[in-house]
């Protein structure tokens, strides 16, 4: 098993989880934004009434499968960055500012660690104890 790493947003001491870089949101929105400019350009020649053939000899139809084709590169380029870089995340914040556990810096985080389990555990003591308070003797709140 891997060593543990330390996040330095939560403090937690974690397995990290391999995520993707960038979101599938905004891959999603580039790819929409791309089909509807190559729909637009494929509109503007149709409306035109002109074909390809009729157009060919002068170039058209070349550079309007050109500027249809670049419309598709920033999406691909998106993509392909997306799958192609890689993070470690903590499993319970996302954060990616994550540490090996064996670090100077991450032995500085325990006492920080600790510190934060002992707040739990006297809130979660004083909740329970506050709950008890409310209670009357058959179990129901006062």
């Amino acid at each position: 098993m891997a060593a543990p790493w330390v996040c330095v947003n939560c403090y937690s001491t974690v397995q990290p989880k391999t995520r993707l870089k960038g979101s599938f949101r905004g891959e999603v929105t580039v790819w929409c934004i791309a089909v509807a400019l190559w729909l637009l350009i494929q509109l503007i020649g149709t409306a035109v009434g002109l074909s390809v053939g009729m157009l060919a000899g002068a170039g058209f139809a070349a550079g309007a499968g050109l500027l249809a084709t670049v419309v598709f590169l920033p999406a691909l380029g998106y993509s392909m960055w997306r799958y192609t870089t890689f993070h470690r995340a903590c499993p319970y914040c996302e954060s990616a500012t994550l540490v090996p556990d064996y670090t100077p810096r991450a032995k500085s985080i325990k006492p920080i660690q600790e510190q934060a389990a002992q707040a739990s555990m006297a809130a979660y003591r004083g909740s329970s104890d506050h709950t008890r308070d409310q209670l009357d003797p058959g179990g129901r709140y006062a």
